[in-house]
């Protein structure tokens, strides 16, 4: 989980635009063994937003490309997502 509250794994305190519940980022084994990483925003009010697209609350989305920048609610921060292979 990520988000406001302080039992999320990555949690953002006092950033009133970031749900207590944020987004969540799962890791699912794809049908050939392959590792996938997917993100969900959890129904937050400000959104989340992944390469400057705007995901719809509850939407969940692969993140299949090498790098990718994440923003939570309505602040100016990124989170900075790698692909290790």
């Amino acid at each position: 989980m990520v988000g406001r509250s302080l039992n999320a794994h990555l949690s953002f305190g006092e950033d009133m635009s970031i749900s207590r519940n944020h987004a969540q980022l799962e890791i699912k084994v794809g049908p050939s063994s392959e590792k996938q990483l997917f993100l969900q925003d959890s129904g937050s009010r400000y959104g989340t937003t992944v390469d400057e697209i705007k995901m719809a609350q509850n939407a969940s989305i692969e993140l299949n490309g090498s790098f990718h920048k994440i923003k939570l609610g309505a602040n100016q921060g990124y989170i900075l997502v790698r692909r290790m292979h």
